[in-house]
């Protein structure tokens, strides 16, 4: 396997040198496997895992609600959604468990009561733990490595003309690179004030950062109607 120079990548993180900042993370994501599917993009792959940690940072609470409500179909489709994000992520062993759960409840699901999956369930929620904990101890080096928007920076005043074009761009590009959409979407955010669309711009941050192509590009095209709309009064 080579490195994005050409030259031959060793097993395991030395490979990339810019891996180093995700070394906290080996014991419960494979690095190398999640870093390659976002095309070997650092910052795409931080904003990954941080979207990740955001987002079920809950999940373990959500999922003993259902068992003690026994509602095992939305067991199975939180099963579902944590198997597609722990693959997205290189977090194998979540992505096993919660494959396992949601083939189990649908193998049975003719039974009014699967509490008898407490080992798969068990299995589920220990897997979000160790994966939520390691992220929840890493997220501050990630969040100083690269201007995060949480970093403190200055910013310019508010230019319509220059979000407009911007988020003109982004849909543009939107289902051919969603990973340099996820960076002009930031680029946006950090260069201007952005007024009122701010928290939006945030919201379809925060949506391309799980994958959801289809529901980021209505937010821009919402985004894009009431910018076009303001410029015209």
């Amino acid at each position: 396997m080579f490195d994005r120079d050409g030259q031959q990548k060793n097993s395991g993180l030395e490979g990339y040198k810019t891996l180093d900042i995700f070394a906290d993370l080996q014991q419960v994501i494979d690095i190398n496997d999640g870093f390659e599917r976002l095309q070997a993009n650092e910052k795409a792959y931080q904003n990954v895992l941080l979207g990740f940690y955001h987002q079920h940072k809950t999940t373990r609470l959500t999922m003993m609600e259902y068992v003690r409500t026994q509602d095992w179909q939305a067991l199975a489709r939180l099963a579902h959604t944590l198997k597609g994000s722990g693959a997205n992520l290189g977090a194998k062993k979540l992505a096993s468990c919660a494959a396992e759960l949601e083939y189990r409840i649908k193998a049975s699901c003719k039974c009014m009561d699967l509490s008898y999956l407490q080992q798969e369930i068990k299995s589920l929620d220990t897997a979000v733990d160790d994966i939520i904990m390691a992220l929840s101890l890493w997220k501050e080096k990630v969040a100083l490595k690269s201007g995060r928007l949480s970093k403190e920076i200055s910013t310019k005043p508010l230019d319509q003309q220059a979000l407009i074009q911007g988020v003109t761009q982004i849909k543009k590009i939107l289902w051919i690179d969603y990973v340099q959409a996820i960076n002009l979407i930031e680029e946006l955010l950090l260069n201007t004030q952005a007024g009122a669309y701010k928290s939006r711009l945030e919201t379809c941050f925060a949506i391309l950062n799980q994958f959801d192509i289809e529901a980021a590009a209505e937010h821009l095209d919402a985004l894009m109607l009431d910018l076009e709309s303001s410029r015209a009064n």
